[in-house]
């Protein structure tokens, strides 16, 4: 991209273009507030600690089935991915609750967002597992 902006700031044709785009992102920005979400992390999370998936997706409570937590009894992230797109959700109302709140009856991990989630977490699991055997072989770093 670097190399692409200084070819164009060359010619007058590219310099003006450039100034034409950035003069457009600058009326979009002025024009449509942003609104997200922030989560204060302060460094890069691995993938693999509990607090990552909760960080990124609202959709996640922390001890929500989330993976990687330590356990008395230990849990797969293979089997939590499994059982997230068919369980049910769970209803909770006050009796002074104006109107009782109704669970949908279809997950909230039953989507194609979080099964491509999974499939990516999954697959990082297993390229990392299969890496690491040959690295703790003996002799991998003289062949390396």
């Amino acid at each position: 991209m670097i190399d692409i902006a200084r070819q164009m700031s060359r010619s007058n044709s590219g310099r003006a273009e450039l100034e034409r785009m950035a003069a457009e992102q600058a009326e979009q920005d002025q024009q449509e507030p942003m609104q997200a979400l922030a989560v204060p992390g302060g460094k890069a999370r691995s993938i693999f600690s509990p607090s990552a998936l909760p960080a990124a997706y609202t959709e996640f409570l922390f001890g929500d089935c989330v993976p990687f937590l330590k356990r008395e009894t230990p849990v797969t992230c293979q089997q939590i991915f499994a059982a997230w797109p068919a369980r049910e959700e769970l209803e909770y109302s006050l009796p002074d609750d104006a109107e009782p709140y109704r669970a949908s009856g279809r997950s909230r991990f039953d989507s194609p967002e979080f099964y491509a989630l999974f499939a990516s977490f999954l697959r990082t699991l297993k390229l990392l597992q299969s890496c690491k055997a040959p690295m703790r072989r003996q002799g991998f770093e003289k062949d390396f």
